[in-house]
Parts: C-alpha cells; structure tokens; sequence
C-alpha cells in the first residue's frame, strides 16, 4: 500500500514540475509517467496515461502503444487513444488506426466517435490527412 501511494505522489509531484509556460518536462517526470503508464494499479494507469495526453509526452507514445496493445480494460483502452490524439504523434495516431482495424466492435465505435469528436472539436486536419 505504501507503494501505491509513493507511485502516486511521484505522479502529482510529475505535474507539478511542468512548467505551464513552456510545458517542459523533466527526464525525472517524463520516467515517472512510464512508470505511472505501466503500473498495475488501474487509478495511477489512467493518471498517468491522462497527464501523458495533456502535457502532449511524446516520448510516452511507445508506452501508450503498448497499453492499447495489452488487455486492458476498455476504459483505459480509450483514455490511451484520447491521449495519443492529443500528442498528435504520427506513430500514435496509427497504432489506433491499427486498433480499430483489429478489436471488438463495441472499442471500434468508442475509437471512431473519439476520432470524430477529437477532429471537430479540434478544426484541424491532423487526424483526417492521417486516415486518408
């Protein structure tokens, strides 16, 4: 238990270092994520996967890959491809294309009202000059 709750002070102390000017992350925060990302414990998963997304940590995309890769529940399934879009990594953007060429139905119709509602809301092309 007491690991649990270091790996999710390591996880707020992570974003707390982010500095809201320039978004730069430390090699420290960026580990802290992956190991966040990695984690058994679903809670700290899906934070870390969440701040992944939001401070756009490229250097995470190979580790988010690898959740939509695994069997993880659908929940977290879908937070990871919401982050990936976000970052708007090539890479990223094309594992979920892989994924929703590969998994259940019911993921496929979460992934594409996330690939829909992400391009809208967005008004850029980013998503759609990948799919093509």
């Amino acid at each position: 238990m007491k690991s649990v709750k270091y790996l999710i002070a390591l996880l707020v102390l992570t974003a707390l270092t982010l500095n809201a000017q320039q978004l730069t992350l430390t090699k420290t925060g960026i580990q802290n994520l992956k190991n966040g990302i990695a984690s058994e414990n679903p809670g700290l998963q899906k934070s870390a996967i969440y701040y992944s997304g939001k401070y756009k940590v490229e250097e995470n995309v190979d580790d988010l890959l690898n959740v939509l890769k695994s069997d993880s529940s659908n929940d977290i399934i879908v937070l990871t491809m919401k982050a990936l879009l976000v970052i708007g990594n090539e890479k990223g953007i094309n594992g979920i294309k892989d994924l929703m060429d590969s998994h259940e139905v019911v993921l496929k119709k979460k992934a594409a009202t996330l690939w829909l509602s992400y391009s809208l809301n967005d008004g850029s092309n980013k998503v759609a000059s990948v799919t093509k």
